[in-house]
């Protein structure tokens, strides 16, 4: 996995793609409680895309859906989860 390497480099913005697919869901909740411990920095974010709702569930702060290249809708989880309830 290069997750190790590029957080040597001590980024600020590390961009993912489906960084937890096909993982096991132990391996799967490592990786993301490495991505929380990241993102405690203010100055550090992670932009990852996934279609595992429960990754982004547990630490997105903002969603954005794209459908074929298009910007469908952008907003906060918290937004998000009230307009749906």
């Amino acid at each position: 996995m290069l997750l190790p390497a590029a957080l040597a480099h001590k980024p600020e913005l590390l961009i993912l793609d489906e960084t937890t697919s096909g993982l096991d869901p132990a391996v799967r909740e490592e990786i993301l409680d490495i991505f929380l411990e990241f993102i405690q920095d203010k100055n550090h974010a992670v932009m990852f895309s996934s279609h595992s709702t429960g990754d982004i569930d547990k630490i997105a702060d903002y969603i954005t859906f794209i459908h074929k290249g298009d910007s469908i809708f952008s907003k906060s989880r918290n937004v998000l989860i009230d307009d749906m309830l």
